[in-house]
């Protein structure tokens, strides 16, 4: 087990939450402390809005009402004071060298109307925002080492390449190879167990890997 002591739902959970991702706001979680208290991750509490409803913002274009934005970088060419999106350009005096700029971006381009956009429209479906409290999961030095490693351990799988999915019927840290077959973490335990009996309902070959 790579030499660390998590097991069944510890183990699933932390490696669902963390395997693309470094950090998670969420309310406080029984299974996260624990995995915290083997230094596998900090926590702290901070305070974030919080949404009744979807918590995705939309960038628009404010000309033409585009959500189609590219980030651009953007620099201040200090001799003259112009905005230049090039590194080695001033659209004023010409060539310039790095050296002459400040930056100051991001910003983003249009690809519809080919505006520069400086601050976009921000829409979201949220129905009513609020102020709350929550803990930021961070994964310490070691937690990342042991992402590192489980990663290492799926890219021996054969392709196509493995994606998590979430099957609704039970929250699995199922990997699936062509559609059909589902490959779990082994936790040698009552939990490993009940997942592979909620992925045979469905229809899925088995396949266990042991990290």
């Amino acid at each position: 087990m790579l030499g660390v002591n998590l097991r069944g739902e510890d183990l699933v959970t932390f490696i669902w939450n963390f395997l693309n991702r470094e950090e998670v706001i969420t309310g406080k979680n029984d299974v996260l402390e624990r995995v915290a208290a083997k230094g596998l991750l900090t926590s702290q509490r901070v305070t974030t809005f919080s949404c009744d409803g979807p918590t995705y913002a939309v960038l628009k274009c404010p000309s033409c009402g585009a959500s189609d934005l590219e980030v651009m970088e953007a620099w201040i060419h200090v001799p003259c004071g112009s905005v230049t999106y090039e590194r080695s350009a001033c659209p004023k005096c010409g060539s310039v060298t790095s050296e002459e700029l400040v930056p100051i971006g991001p910003v983003y381009r249009c690809r519809s109307c080919g505006a520069i956009v400086t601050y976009p429209t921000v829409e979201t479906p949220c129905g009513h925002l609020t102020i709350g409290s929550f803990v930021m999961y961070r994964l310490t030095e070691e937690g990342k080492d042991l992402i590192r490693k489980v990663r290492g351990e799926l890219e021996r799988l054969p392709d196509p390449k493995i994606i998590l999915a979430d099957l609704k019927v039970t929250r699995v840290e199922a990997l699936l190879l062509d559609g059909s077959i589902g490959v779990i973490l082994g936790t040698n335990d009552e939990y490993q167990r009940s997942r592979e009996g909620k992925l045979s309902e469905l229809g899925l070959k088995i396949k266990i890997l042991e990290i």
